[in-house]
């Protein structure tokens, strides 16, 4: 049995495939299997895919009509055969240490999840901003309740996973919906008993490139999935008798990924961006009248803290002038 599955979902990624299988390849860890989801690609990717197969037999390959990229992981994680799961986007590539560092913290600490650092990569191979926990001390041990780094970030690929995690619960990503990764990875949240977080280093890098949800103008689909995703992160709690014990953390989801993280998102792609986040707004209110008493907003920087009060105070001529401030500066920086 290998100690990893890496999972890739492969979806019409033929510019970028070959540099993120061969960052899996180039490892300083290889007791590992590696399982590329086609996801019915129409472009090159499949061959590509089919070739790394052929030539290395800890490779394997699935193709499937397309699911989603929530379909091709679940699809990964019903083949894995690894005590840990990781998940890699297919445009996207680690560092040579990554799945060794992951995987000797998981042992050490006898960790179900494992938590680190993303950086954000460029195609003309220029680096941005960092995604970390800047709250959490280095390497540190997080145990019971104090488990924020999960609810700060909701992506899959920033953590190793023990397989138990999902092939315990029945856990798996919606298809073929946006913010997936909000929709399940805080499901996880009442079965990790232990996590560790590392931040030397980003060990992940996630590749900005038109065309993904991230640069995605469409406010109306950001709007109502953030929504869907929120709901269904909330209903699953209170289905599964977790309500009660989780609420500041059901209320930070809320306001951090339903409220605050779409808000910047949605005021960088357009102008117009005020009726949706009044809709987000009265959303969160609903559920969560009170979202600066939260007990995990502490968390936020000073900078945050100020954007999600404007943002709730619906000052969205402050934060557009402060949006275009940031880009006036950062282009400053680039002159000098």
């Amino acid at each position: 049995m290998p100690c990893i599955s890496v999972i890739i979902p492969v979806y019409n990624v033929e510019k970028y495939l070959a540099k993120c299988i061969d960052s899996v390849l180039s490892q300083t860890f290889l007791d590992i299997e590696i399982i590329l989801v086609d996801d019915g690609s129409s472009d090159k990717s499949p061959l590509i895919c089919d070739e790394y197969s052929k030539k290395y037999p800890f490779i394997s390959v699935i193709h499937q009509e397309n699911r989603g990229l929530g379909g091709a992981r679940n699809t990964g994680i019903e083949n894995a055969k690894g005590e840990y799961l990781f998940f890699l986007d297919s445009d996207d590539f680690i560092s040579k240490n990554a799945l060794g560092c992951c995987y000797t913290l998981a042992k050490e600490h006898s960790c179900d999840m494992v938590l680190f650092d993303c950086i954000a990569a460029f195609e003309d191979g220029s680096l941005g901003s960092k995604y970390s926990c800047d709250f959490l001390l280095e390497n540190q041990l997080l145990k019971g309740n104090d488990l924020k780094a999960i609810t700060l970030f909701s992506s899959a690929c920033n953590r190793l996973y023990k397989a138990e995690l999902f092939l315990n619960t029945g856990i798996r990503f919606p298809e073929k919906l946006w913010y997936e990764d909000l929709h399940t990875t805080p499901k996880l949240i009442p079965y990790v008993q232990t996590a560790y977080y590392y931040n030397k280093e980003p060990l992940y890098f996630y590749l900005q490139r038109t065309g993904s949800i991230m640069h995605s103008p469409d406010l109306e689909r950001i709007t109502s999935q953030r929504i869907t995703a929120v709901s269904s992160v909330c209903d699953y709690f209170s289905q599964n008798g977790f309500e009660e014990k989780f609420k500041d953390e059901l209320d930070f989801i809320r306001t951090f990924h339903g409220f605050f993280l779409p808000v910047r998102e949605m005021q960088s792609m357009a102008s117009h961006f005020e009726s949706y986040a009044d809709t987000l707004r009265t959303q969160l209110l609903s559920n969560n009248p009170h979202p600066l008493n939260s007990k995990y907003i502490s968390v936020l920087s000073k900078k945050e803290l100020l954007l999600l009060k404007w943002s709730l105070n619906r000052n969205y001529t402050f934060i557009k002038l402060f949006s275009l401030l940031n880009k006036l500066m950062k282009k400053v920086r680039n002159v000098k």
